[in-house]
């Protein structure tokens, strides 16, 4: 849970101390728990010139991304700090630090950023270490969270004077000079400043004179700023370090004016770290200097405030666990099933087993022809059809000398790189670490039953997984609610030229698939020195002319079942190759093989092509289009895979619903349109089609281009944030999907969910909710 609080100074001196006094003989509370700055190293404070080569980098297309608020409010950041180093601009602050001597000098072990600081280094740190790096390059959630409320409340910001301690990407101050504030910005490292504050403030557009920026640890900024006040002070997720409470409460007391407001946005409890609200608390009691009220409670990705359900374990052993889970080669290969190392499988089942013991002692475990697995949750209310979560954890081959990174598990620079990062094992170890959560917290049975179903062989079509299990349940008279399986990563803002908002496509259907290969045959002499008039491979050239100069033609009023396309136009539609493929049958002509040397005619020539069939085509309409089309009798067609396109699924069933519910809850902080659309690719939901008629695909990562090219590409990853949050996402799902029988929450979704039936005719269901 994330709470803002409102700060005023109260200036009756006599009646706090009063107050205090009799708190500390109530409570017995030790207040050096909340000051060990002595035993840490504490960075000495200065000023900070804007830097001098600023307007060169950025002029060197520097690469920036959109962060939407409330009502469509953006702000631009950069996507990765500046590198380099400041030593001009650290000549240039000599002249602001030297009246600070005296404050600095107190401080026998500050760190020189220049002297004792690798800057690279730096920008690889995860995680937050006390007196060395505080978090400034990470944008934290509660940032968002401020900007939103000032926002909302229509927060006086003009001429006011405001400042944001611990300001990182500096998006709240940011925010205020725009609305005619004078802002400082204050962050513990001078490189958080140079190289992400000043480049934020300037791509803004922000009237640089307005700015002012400061570096070191707060006991000196507290000196520094001598008696200095400010309209506003802002302060978001600060509160995670129990031990520099008070040097933060005397930075807010000591420069707010008396009838200035401190807004402060902070989560209740910072897992691994110690710190949070109610911490922070005792310590505002204790002292009783400062008037305090909450003034919004905001659910978000650490605590789901209705049933308080916590992560147990910290971000960096929920990272560590994820890179462990990528070190087993669970290697599925196309070509020869012989290569398949079975033992890599097993001994990711013994994983499993060994991080998730609370799962394997409550959910029933079934072994799925000996690699696939299923877990069932079993709900106490049996007339409720079960929920099904689906994943695979086998893996595309990789070449290793292709990568950058290990590709059986590497963290660097706050990512998790390795095969299967986003393809497929986050899906599989986000729900675990989810559900192993909700147990720990005593949410151990749910009303309706939910089935956690990871196959073995998807990347070579789940004959021996997911098809097994789905046979399983047919074999047990077993009809689900609803599936949710992987699917497309949502688009970035501007993954499509112009269009800022993220896109959150759910799949709702697939294109179904035609591979063949196609052989042409003549009898002539073999020798180049004689050739026959028409060769076998001039024969099967003008066949491939034919079949790619004659696409198959836009489907009708497709964007009726798939509603991505109705976020563009035509025009941008066409242009688009990614969109423009979601409106037809497409043609791939993907090999070629003829010959074996240069002065031998080859008698046969051979090419295979693969269509993917978009939902109004069929395998039957295609291939006779295509020999239709190359109307040749010396060519043969011999099929070799094939998949008919799925049926939709409605996206006005209850399950949806809740679907797009958390999809909102996880991305509440920027701007996301939740759409039906078509998945590309095929997945295992193939062989559920007879097990619910409510089937959605998708995957809770924002990705970019970059991200689409590394799924079964190179240096696939995904950052440990986005995990998390993927984590986060899946507990999310599972509660607003269903209450718990000893959860008395009423913001649940009633149990009895009314489902609608898939509409035959292939367009959706007018019936919303």
């Amino acid at each position: 849970m994330s709470f803002k609080f409102n700060f005023q100074v109260d200036d009756d001196d006599d009646s706090n101390n009063n107050n205090k006094e009799q708190f500390n003989e109530d409570t017995k509370l030790n207040i050096s728990e909340f000051d060990i700055g002595s035993k840490i190293d504490e960075l000495s404070s200065k000023y900070i010139d804007l830097r001098i080569d600023l307007n060169s980098l950025l002029s060197d297309a520097a690469e920036t991304e959109i962060v939407s608020f409330q009502s469509n409010n953006k702000l631009k950041k950069l996507v990765k700090p500046f590198k380099g180093n400041q030593e001009n601009n650290n000549n240039n602050n000599n002249n602001n630090n030297n009246n600070n001597n005296n404050n600095n000098n107190n401080n026998n072990n500050s760190v020189n950023s220049n002297d004792n600081k690798d800057y690279e280094k730096l920008l690889d740190k995860t995680d937050l270490i006390p007196g060395v790096y505080e978090g400034g390059f990470k944008l934290w959630e509660c940032s968002i969270d401020i900007i939103n409320y000032l926002f909302e409340e229509k927060i006086d910001l003009k001429g006011k004077k405001v400042l944001e301690i611990g300001c990182g990407h500096g998006l709240p101050g940011i925010y205020c000079l725009l609305n005619g504030s004078t802002v400082t910005f204050q962050d513990y490292n001078e490189e958080v400043i140079y190289n992400l504050t000043q480049p934020n403030v300037l791509i803004n557009g922000c009237d640089i004179n307005r700015a002012k920026y400061i570096s070191g640890d707060w006991k000196f900024v507290d000196q520094l700023l001598e008696n200095e006040k400010f309209d506003i002070i802002l302060t978001s997720d600060t509160l995670y370090n129990v031990g520099s409470f008070k040097k933060l409460y005397n930075l807010i007391s000591n420069h707010l004016e008396s009838n200035g407001k401190c807004y402060l946005a902070s989560k209740t409890y910072y897992f691994g770290v110690g710190g949070g609200i109610r911490k922070f608390e005792e310590l505002l009691k204790i002292l009783n200097r400062l008037s305090i009220k909450t003034v919004r409670d905001i659910k978000d990705e650490s605590v789901d405030s209705s049933v308080n359900v916590h992560l147990i374990k910290s971000r960096t052993e929920l990272a560590s666990s994820f890179k462990e889970s990528l070190s087993f080669k669970t290697i599925s290969y196309d070509d020869d099933s012989n290569k398949i190392d079975y033992n890599e499988f097993i001994k990711f089942h013994s994983f499993l087993q060994n991080k998730f013991p609370i799962i394997h002692k409550v959910l029933k475990r079934t072994v799925i022809n000996k690699y696939s697995l299923l877990f069932e949750w079993t709900g106490s209310d049996k007339t409720l059809k079960p929920l099904l979560l689906n994943s695979h954890y086998d893996v595309v081959p990789v070449v290793e000398s292709e990568w950058s990174y290990n590709p059986w598990g590497e963290i660097r620079n706050d990512n998790i790189y390795g095969r299967g990062s986003i393809d497929n094992k986050v899906v599989l170890m986000a729900t675990m670490e989810s559900i192993e959560a909700i147990l720990a917290n005593n949410y151990t049975q749910p009303i309706r039953t939910i089935y956690l179903c990871f196959g073995h062989d998807e990347e070579i079509g789940g004959l021996n997984g997911h098809r097994m299990i789905a046979k399983y349940f047919r074999d047990n008279s077993v009809r689900a609610e609803a599936i949710f399986d992987e699917g497309c990563p949502f688009l970035a803002s501007n993954f499509i030229q112009g269009f800022e908002d993220i896109i959150a496509g759910v799949g709702v259907f697939e294109k179904g698939y035609l591979f063949y290969k196609l052989t042409s045959k003549v009898d002539s002499f073999t020798h180049s020195a004689i050739p026959p008039p028409e060769s076998a491979i001039g024969i099967l050239s003008k066949a491939l002319a034919k079949i790619e100069s004659n696409p198959f033609a836009p489907m009708e009023n497709i964007e009726k079942k798939n509603q991505l396309l109705q976020l563009f136009n035509g025009e941008t539609i066409k242009s688009s190759p990614f969109l423009d493929s979601m409106t037809k049958t497409t043609t791939a002509l993907s090999m070629v093989h003829a010959g074996t040397k240069p002065n031998v005619i080859p008698k046969t020539a051979s090419a295979w092509v693969s269509h993917r069939i978009i939902n109004g085509n069929s395998i039957e309409y295609v291939k006779n289009r295509i020999l239709d089309l190359i109307n040749d009798t010396r060519i043969t067609m011999e099929i070799e895979g094939f998949l008919e396109p799925s049926p939709i699924s409605s996206p006005f069933t209850t399950a949806f619903q809740i679907l797009k519910q958390t999809i909102y809850q996880q991305f509440g902080g920027y701007n996301v349109k939740v759409v039906p659309t078509q998945l590309m690719a095929n997945t295992d939901t193939r062989h559920y089609w007879d097990i619910t008629d409510n089937i959605y695909r998708f995957m809770p990562i924002v990705g970019n281009f970059m991200d689409f090219v590394s799924i079964h590409g190179n240096n696939e990853k995904i950052s440990i944030d986005d995990y998390i949050k993927t984590i986060h996402f899946y507990k999310k799902l599972i509660l607003n999907f269903q209450p718990f029988s000893n959860s008395s929450s009423s913001n649940y979704i009633n149990k009895n969910l009314k489902i609608n039936d898939y509409c035959p005719n292939s367009i959706y269901s007018n019936n919303k909710l």
